[in-house]
Parts: C-alpha cells; structure tokens; sequence
C-alpha cells in the first residue's frame, strides 16, 4: 500500500515530525508494509510534484496534522481541493485543526468552497478538537462524517517512561506573536522566565529547554536565550538543539513539562507525564485538550499566579486519573479510526 502523508513536515519543526512520527506508527501497525511519501508544502511548491497523475499514484492520502484548515496556502491541500473531480484516489482527514486568525474571520468564499470539496470527498474525517469543529461549522463546512478525536500522537503507543528524570522540560518560541493574537514577543518571554524561575524555586530541579524549530522567523534556539537572561536563576538552564525524533523521545521523560509548542504536551499527555499547556498560537492547546474535557493551560495573558493554579492542578493524583483514562480511551478510538480508514475488518 502506498500511501501519500500530506502535512507540514519536513521543514525544521520537530513537533510536526512527530505528528508524522506517530501517524506513521499507526498505519504500520496496521498495515506493516505501507510505503510513504511526505507530500510537504516547501517540496511539492518548489519542484512542482503535485499535479493529478502524482496524486492518483496513491492508493491512500491521509491530511494530518497541524493547522491546515481555515486560512490555508498549503499547496497540496489547494491542489486537490482544486482538482477534487479528477484526482481518483482516496483522501481522508486525521487530526489536522483548524488555523483560526480572528483577523481573517469568516474565510474568504474561495476558501470556504475549497474546504467544503475537501470535506465532501474526504472519509472518514478525524478533526483535532472542539473549537476546530465549531469554526468549520461556522464557515459553512460539512460535519457529517466528522469525528472529534484529537491528536495522531495519542494513539500511536508510545511507551510512558520507566523512570523519569529530576528535571523539567520546557520548550521557548521566537516569532512575531502579533501575527495572530498576542500583541508583544518580550511580554509572552518574561511570562515563561517567571514561570521557569518559579519551577527551579519551588521543585529544586533544573530546567531543560529544548529547540524544536530554527528558522529565521520562528528559532526556539534564540527564544531559550532571551528568556534565560531575563531569569533569575538562568545559570539552572539547560539548551537542548539539532534534535532527531528519536532523540526527542529519548528526552521527553521529564518529571514535569511548561512549554510554548503544542504538540510536546500532546506527547506527555500521552506517555503520563504531568504538564501545563501554553496557549502560543491558533488555539492549538485549547482544540487538543477539549477531547479530554480539560483547561490545564494558561495563555500569554494569563501570570504567574494563573499558573500556579493550573500547576496544582495538573499535580493533583485525580486530575492525573482522570486525564490517563481518557487519553487510554481516546488512543482506543484513534486505533478504530485509522483501521476504518485503511479498510481493516476484524
């Protein structure tokens, strides 16, 4: 079986590869001689690769993954959107979300349309989260083969560490915040180095900040720098870069995790270690926790104090109960659906 993966991979962000990381894990599973394709965006815009017969060579192609719908330049997705009559192949839709800018609200009429053929040919369809459904709804999108299941990652079985480490996990952006919602990339900086100044403070461990993304406009690397000169215990930091997805497993097992990227939070809910979500961009952290009816994030602006209520929070031994069964039940659904979209019986 060959099957197309079209996503944001391939360009740097390690928290999108391990999108694709578990998206892979769950097919294989299924299916353990699937050969894959990445259709990413950079790729198939620079060298042309998406045009009808490419994505007719595909027995299967899965969206999955980050925020590709709403506001949507991805070449792919505007490529069968486009040519919806022609291309013969199978499309279905796996966690993605939807990319809400309040600026950019409603969509425009030629987004909307190319959403509605996305939805009408696509099945089964798995969205990220509650408030993804909702703005698709409001724009006009067809639900009735949705499936409100949250994230690929939670499925894919990856094992809970054995014995996590006496240190805390972080995780810093650097990128033009106001491009969405937030107003000042040094207010939403200061708000992490109190919250990271207070963990060392309060749990006597270090912190470990890793960089997922180094690009020019969005370097976690340069991110990590500038909060820990604005900490008072900056010297208790450590700076993690030029990961693999392997070695990204190999240190998520923290004690605790506070971070600006969504998708390593995801992965902690999924391997049982605590952690506050950080709301840095497109609602991602809210969309994904909705699935588990929980709020245990803060915003860039919420404080210091807002945190600490959502820390308790996420160390209280029922809300850990809770949010394990209901990851344990929804990884259960996610198998179901990825056995469904590959036509697996029994």
């Amino acid at each position: 079986m060959k099957v197309g993966l079209i996503g944001f991979f391939g360009v740097g962000a390690l928290s999108d590869d391990l999108i694709l990381d578990a998206t892979k894990r769950l097919i294989l599973k299924e299916r353990p001689k699937t050969v894959f394709d990445e259709l990413v965006m950079w790729r198939s815009v620079k060298d042309g690769r998406v045009d009808v017969d490419y994505l007719n060579g595909f027995d299967l192609l899965v969206l999955c993954g980050g925020s590709l719908l709403g506001k949507c330049t991805f070449q792919p997705v505007n490529a069968i959107a486009s040519w919806h009559d022609k291309v013969d192949t199978p499309l279905a839709i796996m966690g993605t979300g939807y990319r809400f800018e309040p600026r950019l609200e409603p969509l425009a009429d030629d987004m909307r349309q190319r959403m509605r053929l996305l939805f009408k040919k696509a099945y089964p369809i798995m969205l990220r989260g509650l408030r993804t459904v909702y703005h698709c709804g409001n724009n006009g999108i067809p639900l009735e083969n949705v499936k409100c299941l949250g994230e690929p990652i939670i499925g894919a079985g990856y094992d809970s560490p054995t014995r996590r480490r006496s240190i805390i996990g972080g995780n810093v952006r650097n990128m033009p915040w106001n491009e969405v919602q937030y107003t000042d990339n040094t207010v939403v900086q200061k708000l992490l180095a109190q919250v990271y100044d207070w963990l060392i403070e309060e749990t006597g461990m270090d912190v470990e900040l890793l960089a997922l993304r180094e690009y020019p406009d969005d370097n976690d690397l340069e991110g990590a720098l500038r909060v820990v000169k604005m900490m008072r215990n900056g010297d208790r930091v450590h700076i993690g870069h030029k990961l693999t997805i392997g070695e990204l497993r190999r240190v998520m097992n923290y004690s605790f995790w506070f971070g600006a990227r969504c998708h390593p939070a995801v992965y902690c809910a999924a391997v049982g270690i605590p952690f506050v979500g950080f709301e840095a961009q497109f609602n991602k952290m809210e969309d994904f926790l909705s699935v588990h009816k929980s709020s245990c994030y803060i915003t860039a602006f919420g404080d210091l104090e807002k945190f600490k209520e959502k820390y308790k929070e996420a160390m209280d031994t029922e809300y850990q109960k809770a949010l394990k069964e209901s990851v344990w039940r929804n990884s259960r659904e996610i198998q179901r659906f990825v056995r469904e979209m590959l036509g697996v019986t029994g």
